[in-house]
């Protein structure tokens, strides 16, 4: 718990009062602080994991972008003369 609360980006004299009153904590309250503190810790710590990961995938969005762009374009070229095709032969 004491690892915990000196992470925290708290002043001191607030890291102080929290471990002051922690032995008038019920096992309960030491708990659901702990379970507390290990989120902020957590969430502290992999603040920029996330934005990281999206500006390297965004990276790479572009040029797949204007990949599979022009391959659903041949696609849907392809399926209308199919369309086309077909509807020709069955008018036959």
């Amino acid at each position: 718990m004491g690892f915990l609360i000196a992470s925290l980006n708290l002043a001191d004299d607030v890291k102080e009062s929290l471990i002051a009153i922690l032995p008038q904590m019920t096992p309960d309250q030491l708990n659901r602080l702990s379970a507390t503190l290990e989120s902020a810790y957590q969430s502290d710590k992999t603040e920029g994991v996330d934005q990281n990961l999206q500006t390297a995938l965004d990276r790479f969005k572009p040029p797949m972008t204007k990949r599979w762009k022009a391959r659903i374009k041949k696609a849907l070229s392809d399926l209308k003369k199919l369309e086309k095709d077909l509807n020709a032969r069955s008018a036959n």
